[in-house]
């Protein structure tokens, strides 16, 4: 259809825009790069360390200006605006979960295994090898278990 065409002939557009646009902000990055490269190979160190202490100590100062004002200035002029987020109400549930029939027989068959496999010492070896490396997982089927019930 005549519509379709003329969307891929404008995405074709756009990004040919867009890599030429970005082709062109690495052109002036390389260009903005070099000149300053060029015009600090001709400072002396003390100019170096001294242009390097105007701006540390002029974007600290707009930092610690914008943080105080915001902190401790009106609220129209502030650069940053705080506003305060609403505490959630968390209603308890009262509701008890309701569980299926195979929800506790998969218990019932789980907790038999675990039973037999106690049994034995290698049976004992490979629950404490299963039980290893999911820590806590005892605890909650044993919680797990009292809600069943």
């Amino acid at each position: 259809m005549w519509w379709k065409k003329k969307k891929a002939i404008f995405q074709d557009l756009q990004q040919q825009l867009r890599s030429r646009f970005l082709a062109t902000s690495v052109k002036v990055q390389r260009r903005c790069a070099s000149y300053l490269h060029h015009k600090e190979s001709k400072l002396s160190i003390r100019q170096r360390k001294g242009y390097f202490f105007v701006f540390v100590t002029l974007a600290c100062g707009a930092c610690t200006y914008i943080l105080a004002d915001t902190l401790f200035g009106e609220q129209d002029t502030a650069a940053l605006t705080i506003t305060p987020m609403p505490v959630p109400f968390h209603r308890p549930t009262t509701e008890v979960p309701r569980f299926s029939h195979s929800d506790t027989a998969s218990m019932h068959r789980f907790r038999a295994i675990i039973d037999s496999l106690e049994k034995t010492p290698e049976g004992r070896a490979t629950l404490e090898k299963y039980f290893a490396g999911r820590p806590g997982f005892l605890d909650s089927f044993k919680n797990a278990e009292q809600n069943f019930r």
